[in-house]
């Protein structure tokens, strides 16, 4: 197998957040207890199971869900969430303006609470 980002990168990371080893065929892959240091809160979906098109970066109902279940301002107003998932959106438009770095500088932003949305 010769290596490639999604094998060696990627892949890596799955087995280290859920304990799944996608390098080697899915019947060898079952998996009795999670071996991932992280426990179970950490559970793979394949490409088929998110529920998205492949030139969708946003899982956007598991972005309202986490949205809804982290704020409680949004919480209260669950259409808030729609203003923050169009922010977000609009940082992955920029990417062709602004370049790939910035644009992933500033999405890192918003994940780490650096950067915040006010709502009127």
């Amino acid at each position: 197998m010769s290596f490639t980002e999604l094998n060696s990168v990627e892949h890596y990371i799955i087995n280290q957040m859920s304990g799944v080893n996608l390098n080697v065929s899915q019947a060898n892959n079952q998996i009795s207890e999670p071996r991932s240091q992280y426990g179970t809160q950490w559970q793979f979906q394949s490409a088929e199971q998110l529920g998205r098109s492949v030139n969708e970066v946003l899982v956007e109902p598991q972005v309202k869900a986490a949205l809804l279940r982290l704020n409680p301002e949004i919480q209260a107003n669950p259409a808030l969430a729609d203003e923050v998932i169009h922010a977000l959106r609009a940082i992955l438009i920029s990417v062709n303006q602004v370049g790939l770095v910035k644009a992933n500088e500033e999405f890192f932003q918003w994940l780490t609470g650096e950067k915040n949305h006010a709502f009127w």
